[in-house]
């Protein structure tokens, strides 16, 4: 951490606190990405659309089974207009960019091996004409953006982080002192993350863990059984088994699995606010949300403003863009 100290006093003391803040956020990976996204856009600062990914790998990279990566979840600070915003999601969710390849290719070509944490503009990863030839280019030009920054965390093999930074064109560049600032702050996380799975998830099997890490995501039992082509049957043994050998590791402090792999959102909402939250992600409107689940539109309204509260959200697409990926077909069973 002694690079910190080339920076400007008041510079080092924002970033010393907001490395505090992120220290308490540790089992809380959501809200750890959320408070990352929002530190480091106050702290550059950005004015531009930022998002944060969380995906299991990089697009490009394939596994055994020659499945691609993909997102599993995303965060928005300065939120991009929708109509840009819709086009980004249909692109980010289906396929790899010319920014996204270039980036792979910096990590898997690093001198002393794979790069786990990372920061490149958009400038050093590709050329002006390819990029604006590229959806991703086209999708920039057209929001006025000047310049973007990608800092990437490969915390496991399935937990992969992309902080994308947007500049508009009114904004400075990266200075030597925002890539100091990303380069611990991506540390500083890829750490504290290490961490929670080295004392989380070391003692699991590698099939376990994959069954553990499904769950955590919102899966199905008959999601999982299908997607990793085994029994429902024995996607239970294998979370039985597994949560055997975290409660032995916590002194049998865990009482179930839920305590432990799912993020702290999802337990705040009751199961009929998930079920509201489900039904709206169904393009379903509210008259017709409500006459499903035998309720008035008032109380459904009321229903929804429980919602944002308790998620820290102030409309219904920030509660659902927080939520998409924990509660669309989470059932327990």
């Amino acid at each position: 951490m002694s690079d910190i100290e080339e920076l400007h006093p008041e510079e080092r003391e924002a970033l010393e606190r907001l490395l505090r803040e992120l220290d308490g956020m540790q089992g809380n990976q959501y809200r750890l990405r959320l408070r990352a996204l929002k530190g480091i856009v106050e702290l550059l600062p950005i004015k531009g659309y930022c998002t944060v990914l969380w995906m299991n790998r990089f697009f490009s990279e394939v596994d055994k089974n020659g499945n691609h990566g993909k997102v599993f979840d995303y965060i928005h600070v300065n939120h991009p207009p929708f109509w840009l915003k819709k086009l980004w999601q249909s692109h980010i969710q289906t396929s790899s960019s010319i920014i996204e390849q270039a980036i792979y290719k910096k990590y898997v070509d690093s001198a002393n091996g794979n790069k786990e944490v990372g920061f490149a503009t958009r400038t050093e990863l590709v050329d002006k004409k390819p990029f604006l030839i590229d959806l991703v280019g086209m999708l920039a030009v057209s929001a006025r953006i000047r310049e973007m920054g990608y800092l990437w965390l490969r915390i496991a093999p399935n937990d992969f982080w992309v902080f994308c930074l947007r500049k508009f064109r009114s904004e400075p560049g990266f200075t030597p002192d925002d890539r100091l600032k990303l380069q611990i702050i991506g540390n500083h996380i890829w750490q504290m993350r290490r961490r929670w799975h080295t004392q989380f998830a070391s003692p699991l099997a590698e099939r376990q863990l994959e069954v553990y890490d499904r769950r955590y995501r919102g899966e199905t039992i008959p999601t999982i059984a299908s997607e990793m082509r085994i029994s429902e049957s024995t996607v239970k043994e294998h979370l039985a088994r597994g949560n055997n050998k975290l409660n032995a590791e916590a002194g049998g402090v865990l009482t179930k699995i839920d305590t432990l792999f799912l993020p702290q959102e999802l337990q705040l909402l009751s199961p009929f606010q998930i079920k509201i939250i489900r039904l709206l992600t169904q393009e379903k409107s509210q008259r017709m949300v409500a006459e499903e689940l035998g309720i008035s539109e008032d109380n459904l309204k009321g229903q929804l403003q429980s919602i944002y509260k308790k998620l820290d959200a102030h409309n219904l697409l920030e509660a659902i863009m927080k939520l998409e990926l924990l509660c669309y077909g989470g059932e327990t069973e």
